[in-house]
């Protein structure tokens, strides 16, 4: 193979796995993730997440019963399964998340852009935001239990103020509600985010708060079954964690 030939595949090669890795995780909105197919090759079935790992140990997610495990690793390492919102809408954006763990000696975790956010199960003063704008330990109105999903509802606004709001499905009327500032949040990544335990997680969704045009007819036939899914699952977590 003459010199010319081997470097124009080469750098047709570079192309290749550099557009494969731009468009990874590129998610258009309204985005909704139900995980409705169980699975033990995460990647495979649900190709729209980018796996981040601080850790030199591969993590086997899995899929049981609709709901997402990230299990543990060794040695332990900070990992997240996200997608990127592309193109930002114009106005503010909404993360919904049902996350728990089932382990009380560790933490649920979501991502979102360059801030962490984070709970421990059976721990009711150890509520916190990592990163930029976010704030240490703090207590929830409730205590959160292990085998239980808790309702994460974030609306993130393009000046950078975020508000969250953290629902207990035994106590919905007493909810947690903070906020804090942080363009950041809204810029990056989205998504689960592990570190020790075995996490889980469902009914994940990214919408725009106005929806684009393009949008509405989308969320109008999507909006009803992930509803459905969303009691139907968490209900079935319950009783059979009860």
């Amino acid at each position: 193979m003459n010199r010319k030939l081997y470097l124009t595949r080469c750098l047709g090669l570079l192309v290749a796995l550099f557009s494969a890795s731009a468009w990874a995780g590129n998610v258009t909105l309204p985005y909704f993730q139900a995980f409705n197919t169980d699975t033990t090759n995460f990647l495979a079935t649900y190709p729209e997440f980018t796996l981040t790992n601080s850790s030199t140990t591969a993590p086997s997610p899995s899929v049981q019963s609709g709901v997402l495990h990230l299990p543990g690793i060794n040695p332990a390492g900070v990992y997240s399964y996200a997608v990127t919102p592309n193109p930002l809408p114009s106005g503010q954006m909404v993360v919904d998340l049902d996350m728990g763990n089932t382990s009380s000696v560790t933490q649920a975790r979501l991502k979102l852009g360059n801030n962490d956010v984070v709970f421990h199960p059976e721990h009711p003063a150890a509520f916190r935001i990592e990163g930029p704008g976010g704030f240490p330990n703090t207590a929830t109105p409730f205590t959160p239990h292990v085998n239980i999903l808790y309702h994460m509802h974030v609306v993130m606004d393009p000046s950078g103020l975020n508000s969250l709001t953290l629902t207990d499905p035994a106590n919905p009327g007493t909810p947690f509600n903070t906020s804090w500032t942080n363009v950041g949040a809204r810029t990056g990544s989205i998504g689960p985010a592990w570190f020790f335990g075995e996490g889980l997680y469902d009914n994940f969704s990214i919408t725009a708060a106005v929806p684009e045009p393009a949008g509405i007819a989308l969320m109008a036939s999507m909006a009803g079954v992930f509803v459905k899914l969303h009691r139907s699952k968490r209900g079935s977590l319950r009783r059979s964690n009860s």
